[in-house]
């Protein structure tokens, strides 16, 4: 019975391997492919879309493709966190003010070297008021833009948050806007406890009025 078991898996992969070997989406997924005895089955196997694998089994003469890793969560481009478009400005007068938001979840820096890659942008407002953009992840400033009295420009901060030690991170932030100035890279020690979740987060210090540093969007990549 066992045989003819085999047999029967080996006919019906011989029948559909052809379709699924055409397929792009086959030929860039599979990094292992296995046949398996007593109950016969077939692993595909790869690291995209977060390592997901897939198997097809032979059940009483039926075949089926079944995703058994459902608990991948990252993306295939290994970004935590993408929004653009965003009109959030500051809203404390004088003060520091989030613009811009992600919380990483407790233990995504796992081990050491483990890091992310921060990428934001937004614009100022219209006028010629004191303004401060600022980069941080928990409680390290990775880089501020100092006073800047920048009227309706452009402005771009992006940084490298790595993991050395349970509760030590190396840090590096540069800050940009389209008048040209640029500051950094500025290099900072964090002493964030990464077994906790950790806020990501670009603030506007709106010295004069609200809304004089506005965040449009922050891209938030895995480093691993």
């Amino acid at each position: 019975m066992k045989r003819k078991l085999l047999w029967i898996a080996l006919l019906a992969f011989a029948l559909i391997w052809p379709i699924l070997a055409s397929s792009p989406w086959v030929q860039a997924q599979i990094q292992a492919l296995e046949l398996i005895g007593v109950r016969p089955f077939i692993r595909m196997q790869g690291t995209e879309a977060g390592g997901v694998t897939y198997e097809i089994r032979e059940n009483a003469g039926t075949l089926t493709l079944a995703n058994v890793n459902t608990t991948a969560t990252q993306s295939m481009a290994g970004i935590l966190y993408s929004v653009a478009g965003g009109t959030t400005g500051c809203t404390a007068v004088p003060g520091d003010d989030t613009v811009l938001s992600y919380t990483m979840p407790a233990g995504h820096l796992s081990a050491n070297n483990k890091g992310i890659e921060i990428e934001a942008w937004g614009i100022t407002a219209a006028n010629a008021n004191n303004k401060t953009v600022k980069l941080i992840v928990g409680a390290t400033t990775l880089v501020s833009s100092g006073v800047i009295a920048l009227n309706n420009k452009d402005w771009y901060v992006k940084g490298v948050y790595t993991r050395t030690g349970a509760a030590t991170e190396d840090a590096v932030g540069l800050y940009g806007n389209s008048t040209p100035t640029t500051v950094g890279p500025t290099r900072a020690a964090g002493t964030d406890n990464t077994a906790n979740a950790i806020i990501v987060r670009v603030t506007g210090n709106c010295a004069t009025a609200a809304n004089d540093v506005v965040g449009a969007g922050m891209v938030v990549r895995a480093v691993n």
